[in-house]
C-alpha cells in the first residue's frame, strides 16, 4: 500500500473440511473452515478499502450449483466433503462489516464463468469476478467470449492469473492483452518468478530481465502509465438471463 498498490489476498488450498488432515492443497472447493477463515480475515482488514478479497483462488471439478450455494459432492480426489460455496464465502465476509471487494474465480480453475448466469449472480454487493486464461486453456477470443468476455458487459472482470510458458516469443500476450483492454478486463499477472521456460514467468532472473511474455506485459502496463492507452469500459447491461450453453471441457 506504501507503494501505491492495491492489494488483493486470495485463500489458495483447502483442507476438505479435516483441519487435522496432511493432504492440504488445491483442492476442488473451499470447506466450513474456509468460512471461519473469511470471516475472522474480513473484520480484520473491513476498514481498509485497498485490501481486496479473492474468495477461493481455482475451483474445479465442481457442479455450478455446488460452486455457488455449496454443499455435499466428491472432488476428483475421491474425497467427500461438504463444500462452502461462493455465495456463504461472500456472506461471511458481509458478516464481519467488511465492504471489500471480493473477487470470486470461476470453474476449470477459475477459467470458465460460462456458467455463472444459470445459477445467478452473487449477492452482497462490491463483487467481481476472476477469471485464469492461461494460454494453454484457451487462446482464441471466441473461446475467451465464451468463457469470460460476454460477462464483462454486466459486472467487473479481473484475470487474476493469466500467463505464457516458454522463452520464445509468441502472438498470445499481445493478443489478450489487446482483448483484456478492449472489454475493460484488469489484470495482474503470473508470475514474477524466475521459473524457466516451463513456468509462466515474466522475468528470467532475480534482476527482473523480462522474457519475451514479459517484455511484452511491461510495455503494455507502461503504456497505461503513460496514459498513451486506456481500457475501453464496456456499456453495462443487467446481469445476463440464465443460460444452459456452459462449456463443456469433456
Amino acid at each position: 500500500e506504501a507503494a501505491g498498490l492495491t492489494v488483493i489476498l486470495d485463500l489458495h488450498w483447502s483442507d476438505e473440511g479435516d483441519l487435522t488432515s496432511t493432504s492440504v492443497g488445491q483442492k476442488c472447493m473451499p470447506d466450513r473452515n474456509s468460512v471461519d477463515f473469511w470471516k475472522s480475515v474480513a473484520a480484520h482488514y473491513a476498514s481498509d478499502p485497498r485490501v481486496m478479497f479473492e474468495l477461493y483462488n481455482e475451483p474445479h471439478d465442481t457442479p455450478w450449483s455446488v460452486w455457488r450455494n455449496g454443499g455435499t459432492f466428491t472432488c476428483n480426489d475421491g474425497v467427500t466433503y461438504n463444500a462452502a460455496g461462493m455465495q456463504q464465502l461472500t456472506d461471511a465476509v458481509r458478516s464481519s462489516g467488511a465492504r471489500n471487494v471480493v473477487v470470486i474465480g470461476g470453474l476449470q480453475y477459475a477459467y470458465d464463468l460460462s456458467g455463472v448466469p444459470s445459477v445467478g449472480a452473487i449477492t452482497g454487493g462490491n463483487v467481481a469476478y476472476a477469471t485464469h486464461p492461461y494460454e494453454w486453456v484457451a487462446d482464441t477470443p471466441a473461446r475467451w467470449d465464451a468463457a469470460f468476455g460476454f460477462l464483462t458487459h454486466s459486472v467487473p472482470v479481473i484475470a487474476t492469473e493469466f500467463g505464457s510458458s516458454g522463452c520464445t516469443p509468441d502472438s498470445y500476450a499481445s493478443s489478450i492483452l489487446n482483448y483484456f483492454r478492449t472489454h475493460g478486463v484488469s489484470y495482474t499477472v503470473w508470475a514474477w518468478y524466475a521459473g524457466g521456460c516451463q513456468f509462466p514467468a515474466v522475468i528470467s532472473d532475480a534482476a527482473g530481465t523480462c522474457v519475451a511474455y514479459g517484455c511484452t506485459v511491461q510495455a503494455d502496463m507502461t503504456a497505461y502509465a503513460k496514459g498513451s492507452q486506456a481500457p475501453v469500459t464496456p456499456a453495462r447491461s443487467p446481469f445476463p438471463a440464465p443460460r444452459v450453453d456452459a462449456i463443456s471441457w469433456g
